[in-house]
């Protein structure tokens, strides 16, 4: 029959659409981030990424990470880069496009947990909004922990077991270990523990269920954990006491606090307005699905606002739980304005409302979009300065039978093909500032590796640390905001 035909034909196209939307989010995040400049290009978005590459050539050398080269990040994502550096050589153009993937894996995840907990228009809705979130945009295509770690955390939670299901299966266990390797990436998701323990809580009927239930997703997440462990000791004098210790909290003292998160949101106002739109439309409801984004957003804003310091990459983790509610309050909006039940009076004004809703929303979204594309239009079409150049050139020059380099400025090393000393490969300001590395450390490490050539450009040194230099190094360039040194012959 001619209708019974015409079902199937919509139901094949439904069915072809629906198999093809995973590439087409890809399609639209990586297309859309590729259309506002040349990130590709761009010498350094944060000085995180030089350390995080610094690690990774040293690793892909063959120096065991945190009992050689020490770390205050978990390793999977230096173990990742460093895979990809023995692949294809130190690339930042690659390492960048390895993070592009983890944006990408991250859209599909919010696309498929909102697309099974609120339709496939708030799922589209969701997709579209984390291109007008300003940190996510810019941490897409930067080789930072941060966004991969979160990635991975969102599809853990998309892998997790759906609401009233049996319990049981390799579903809960899949998912602890998918979370477990985004510890593994950055710990700063631990923060999301109350968000599985309220959809595991919903993932099944009955006490027995839910334990069973609980117990497969924690082996999961022990077993990942326990096999790091035990590869890397995982040492928590490197990985917590930079990021926890109490120096760190009194030196970046003017780096936080809730006055300065409040600041941070009003940049995301369209956002936090969208948010509002679906925590209203889910008000005397039972939706559990925004119930475990709001927790979300209330421990990540609470944590962040007690933490010090507060770095712009940090915003990820509320981002992340903003685009998931925004999403859903779109995509209740839609289904109201296009579900066409009833008639009269009363459903012609709900359709009316509804259609001013979402034009506000739209309207608001795009004001959203528009700052964020200002911001990484601006950050993408920061090339390579006429120092950087004149760095790599030198260094290029001076690196020929170099073994090491020290820089406080790893990016400069990484670029030039050269190692720094596995000691020093975290030279942050955090390290320097919190005492986490001291003055005898430092030239210790100068000691035993004996760099061939120093390059100092970011830092302000004392004038004891430059003293020590002129000892062992003559100074070959004196410029503003940069000093190089070779070693002495004999020395």
């Amino acid at each position: 029959m001619p209708g019974t035909e015409r079902a199937r034909g919509a139901h094949l196209r439904g069915a072809v659409l629906r198999r093809l939307e995973p590439l087409l989010v890809v399609v639209l995040l990586a297309g859309s981030l590729c259309s506002f400049g040349p990130w590709w290009e761009v010498y350094e978005f944060d000085p995180d990424e030089g350390l995080n590459l610094g690690k990774a050539l040293l690793v892909a050398r063959g120096h065991e990470l945190c009992a050689e080269v020490w770390s205050d990040q978990p390793p999977l994502f230096t173990w990742a880069l460093a895979l990809l550096v023995r692949l294809v050589g130190p690339s930042v153009t690659a390492a960048r496009l390895l993070v592009l993937g983890c944006a990408c894996l991250l859209a599909l995840g919010l696309f498929r947990l909102l697309a099974r907990t609120e339709g496939r228009a708030a799922a589209w809705a969701g997709a579209v909004l984390l291109l007008s979130a300003p940190a996510f945009g810019r941490a897409s295509v930067a080789v930072m922990v941060g966004l991969p770690a979160l990635a991975l955390a969102v599809l853990a939670v998309a892998l997790a077991p759906g609401e009233r299901r049996r319990g049981g299966g390799l579903r809960p266990a899949l998912s602890g270990a998918v979370f477990g390797a985004s510890l593994l990436a950055k710990a700063f998701t631990v923060l999301l523990l109350p968000v599985f323990a309220l959809v595991l809580v919903r993932a099944a009927q009955g006490l027995r269920a839910r334990v069973r239930v609980a117990g497969a997703w924690c082996a999961g997440l022990g077993a990942v954990l326990a096999a790091a462990a035990a590869a890397v000791g995982l040492p928590a004098e490197q990985l917590w006491s930079p990021h926890l210790g109490e120096a760190t909290a009194r030196v970046f003292a003017e780096r936080g606090g809730f006055a300065e998160l409040g600041r941070e949101l009003a940049q995301r106002w369209h956002l936090l307005v969208l948010a509002a739109l679906a925590l209203w439309g889910a008000a005397g409801e039972r939706r559990w699905p925004r119930a475990a984004a709001l927790v979300w957003l209330l421990v990540a804003a609470a944590a962040l606002g007690l933490h010090r310091p507060l770095w712009w990459h940090h915003l990820l983790l509320l981002e992340v739980p903003l685009v998931w509610l925004g999403g859903a309050g779109l995509g209740a909006v839609l289904g109201r304005l296009g579900c066409g039940r009833g008639s009269g009076l009363a459903a012609g004004r709900g359709r009316l409302l509804a259609a001013g809703v979402l034009g506000a929303a739209l309207a608001l979204g795009a004001a959203g979009a528009a700052r964020s594309s200002a911001e990484l239009r601006s950050a993408f079409a920061a090339g390579a300065t006429a120092q950087d150049q004149a760095v790599l050139e030198m260094l290029g020059v001076l690196g020929r039978g170099v073994r090491w380099v020290l820089t406080d400025r790893p990016m400069d090393a990484f670029r030039a093909g050269l190692v720094v000393p596995p000691p020093l490969a975290v030279l942050s300001r955090k390290r320097l500032l919190s005492g986490q590395l001291e003055p005898q450390e430092l030239f210790a490490a100068l000691e035993r590796y004996r760099p061939e050539v120093v390059s100092l450009r970011r830092f302000r040194w004392r004038g004891g640390v430059l003293r020590r230099l002129l000892a062992h190094y003559r100074p070959v360039v004196q410029g503003e905001g940069w000093r190089l040194y070779v070693r002495r012959a004999g020395l």
